[in-house]
């Protein structure tokens, strides 16, 4: 099966039996507002930027999936081979790990919807964003408790990324983060 999403077609479409997640929505139509088909786009190229730091950035790599707690692994495998060779890989699977999850617990991409993963990356910076289908509340970094067994994505986000936001409303929200690393100095030869 295959169903479209920011002008891709993503495989798949199902979740494993039994992984969902729980979230909270005040809509139980709110898959419906999630631009679909050939021509829509839920990301616009112009919405990011070209440079960062005053480095150029490379055009967005997106894909697409489902909102189903198998795909947060899917996810961080799709993160890690757009950053091969980066030096902050590890951090940016963790931190979209923390992302998506939060889309499928807080957001309607949890609820059969969908969820759409980002990356840009610059010769000493990465940006990373995750396209959820909306939420009532905006996402809020929490002082990050170890003992706590939830409630941590976030606040560990804001500790690890250089810069992260959020943008977006109950129709849609775009949550970012930036990681930078010192650029490789060319070796001369003697």
């Amino acid at each position: 099966m295959t169903w479209p999403f920011a002008g891709h077609a993503v495989a798949g479409g199902g979740c494993m039996s039994g992984a969902g997640l729980r979230r909270r929505s005040n809509s139980p139509m709110a898959f419906l507002r999630m631009p679909v088909g050939p021509t829509a786009s839920i990301a616009k190229a112009r919405e990011w930027p070209a440079e960062v730091g005053g480095a150029r950035m490379t055009e967005p790599a997106r894909r697409a999936f489902p909102g189903c707690a198998d795909q947060v692994a899917q996810a961080r495998q799709f993160v890690s081979a757009e950053l091969a060779g980066c030096p902050v890989t590890d951090e940016a699977v963790l931190c979209v790990s923390e992302l998506a999850t939060n889309a499928l617990m807080h957001t309607a991409s949890g609820e059969g919807g969908k969820f759409e993963v980002i990356v840009q990356r610059g010769p000493s910076s990465a940006r990373i964003s995750v396209r959820d289908q909306g939420a009532a509340s905006a996402p809020t970094a929490q002082p990050v408790d170890l003992a706590a067994e939830s409630g941590r994505g976030l606040g560990l986000v804001s500790m690890i990324a250089d810069h992260w936001g959020q943008s977006g409303d109950v129709a849609g929200r775009v949550v970012w983060f930036e990681l930078r690393w010192e650029p490789q100095r060319n070796a001369t030869s003697a």
